[in-house]
C-alpha cells in the first residue's frame, strides 16, 4: 500500500497572528499603542491578506522600501 502524503493545515493569516500578538503586548507594555499604530499604518496594508508562509524576503523588502520613502532611516 503506497504512502499517502500527510495533509497539513493551511498556514494562518498574518492578520490573525498580528492581532493575537498586539493583544498580548497590550497587557505588558506601555508602548503597545505605538506597536499597533506601526502595524496599522505600515505593515497591515501589505501583510494582512497574506498567509504567514507567503511572507518572504521579497515581501519584506517591498515593505522596507515603502517605509524608507516616508520614515526616518532609524525607524525603518
Amino acid at each position: 500500500m503506497p504512502l499517502q502524503p500527510k495533509e497539513t493545515a493551511a498556514a494562518p493569516y498574518f492578520r490573525d497572528l498580528a492581532e493575537d500578538w498586539l493583544t498580548e503586548r497590550a497587557q505588558d507594555l506601555r508602548s503597545h499603542r505605538d506597536d499597533r499604530n506601526r502595524w496599522t499604518k505600515h505593515l497591515a496594508p501589505r501583510l494582512e491578506p497574506l498567509q504567514i508562509d507567503k511572507v518572504d524576503n521579497v515581501v519584506m523588502s517591498e515593505i522596507k522600501n515603502a517605509c524608507a520613502k516616508t520614515l526616518d532611516p532609524a525607524s525603518v
